[in-house]
């Protein structure tokens, strides 16, 4: 197995983390990328990404990363992919049932991840809109 991903933790995390417990060997391809100014997303620099991109090597995925290579297929997203490496190694539940309840714990902890990063972002939005407010 390859799994791909940028150069950080994000949402492939997970994935190698169930590798590593499972002490299943895989190669973690790690794309490299270099953050500019903090905020401004048109600073980021992904040369071999965007090279990767443009050749048309993450097309299976719609040009979007992580990615899990398995018998010379590509698999996309990070939680399709996470269950399909936990199901490989045995961490997805012993029956049917089992196997469900894992899946309802991620997506439970899939909705906090998202209401947290919309709280955030809310949170954020206003303190900006409280400082601008401040300068005129």
């Amino acid at each position: 197995m390859k799994l791909s991903y940028f150069d950080a933790r994000g949402v492939a995390e997970t994935t190698r983390y169930v590798l590593a417990v499972s002490k299943t060997p895989y190669e973690d391809f790690r794309y490299p990328i270099t953050f500019g100014t903090p905020g401004d997303f048109s600073t980021i620099v992904r040369t071999e990404f965007n090279a990767a991109l443009a050749a048309g090597k993450l097309d299976a995925n719609l040009g979007r990363l992580p990615h899990l290579e398995v018998d010379g297929q590509l698999i996309g997203q990070s939680k399709t992919i996470e269950r399909f490496v936990a199901k490989r190694v045995g961490m997805m539940g012993a029956t049917p049932v089992e196997e469900a309840q894992i899946d309802c714990m991620c997506e439970h902890i899939k909705d906090c991840k998202d209401m947290y990063m919309k709280a955030k972002t809310s949170d954020e939005t206003k303190s900006e809109r409280a400082a601008a407010s401040l300068d005129t």
